[in-house]
């Protein structure tokens, strides 16, 4: 797919997919459960999957499990829903890894390549647009740029990523995952590369009625993995420009969102697991993070937001 035609269809929810493992075995991948998922996801309307990133806890995968997972959500789009786009989670640790994972996604017919820096150690404004180069000059599919600044300890924004958008023609967008800042940050972000990228908020819901004021394509919305019509709901309203009824959907919805930001990433996969989705436990960290009051509180939540029972 041309890359032009790729920035043209990138436009709505992004969901970055559970990576599912057995229930009490955290150690087995369940890719069942996983193309479940993605064919669930895909009659709801969600275009635009994300196997192998953050929610998927790529980091914890090994290269073998990294293969299975996007090979299986590849497979599923192009069985269930050809137009769909996949943007196959493709960071490592080092550049090696990434142009691994980056050729074999490319191979299993992935839409577009979802790419943080390398973690552990910061990277440069050189190395930064060092490493995106290799990768553009390596692997012939779009990519996505990923800052999360939290796992990496760089912000790409301003003149380095204006020099990566000017050495790397195949970077066609930008998922940021921007803090506290984001409403100033945002403005900021759409006025400079708004022509230029696809703008992602990574922080999903929580920003939504600002961001979609700044023009961003969509958001990335963690929750689309259990409910899925919530985040289409809110790119709907956006779209038609409905910012009040938006903001009343989003707000009904805090208890709910909060969930994530009080008990991590475990909270977000026990909503998937209290909706009937069976997408076990996280991997990390390796003891279990809820305690029974814990799921007792997610399900209270969830029990009193009446979009579940629309």
């Amino acid at each position: 797919m041309k890359h032009s035609d790729l920035m043209k269809r990138l436009d709505g929810v992004f969901v970055p997919m559970f990576t599912p493992f057995k229930v009490d075995h955290a150690s087995v991948l369940n890719e069942e459960q996983l193309r479940s998922n993605a064919r669930h996801l895909l009659d709801r309307g969600v275009r635009i999957l994300n196997p192998a990133g953050t929610t998927g806890e790529f980091w914890t995968l090994t290269f073998e499990e990294h293969q299975r997972v996007v090979r299986a959500v590849v497979e599923e789009a192009r069985e269930s829903c050809p137009e769909a786009i996949v943007v196959a989670g493709a960071t490592g640790q080092n550049i090696d890894v990434t142009l691994k994972l980056a050729h074999f996604a490319a191979e299993c017919g992935a839409s577009a390549l979802l790419i943080a820096p390398s973690f552990y150690l910061p990277l440069s404004e050189d190395d930064l647009v060092a490493y995106y180069k290799k990768v553009a000059e390596n692997v012939d599919v779009a990519i996505m740029v990923y800052e999360i600044p939290v796992a990496t300890g760089v912000r790409i924004h301003g003149d380095v990523l204006a020099r990566i958008c000017e050495e790397c023609p195949s970077v066609v967008a930008l998922k940021t995952a921007l803090p506290a800042d984001a409403p100033w940050a945002f403005e900021r972000l759409m006025r400079r590369f708004g022509e230029r990228l696809r703008v992602f908020a990574a922080t999903g819901a929580y920003y939504s009625p600002f961001t979609y004021m700044t023009g961003v394509a969509g958001i990335t919305d963690t929750m689309g993995n259990a409910v899925p019509d919530f985040g289409l709901s809110l790119h709907k309203l956006a779209r038609a420009r409905k910012w009040e009824e938006m903001n009343n959907l989003y707000r009904e919805a805090f208890d709910v969102l909060e969930i994530e930001q009080t008990y991590g990433k475990a909270g977000l996969k026990e909503i998937g697991n209290c909706c009937g989705m069976n997408v076990g436990p996280t991997r990390y960290p390796l003891k279990d993070a809820l305690s029974a009051s814990d799921r007792a509180d997610i399900q209270r939540r969830l029990d009193s937001w009446s979009f579940l029972s629309r």
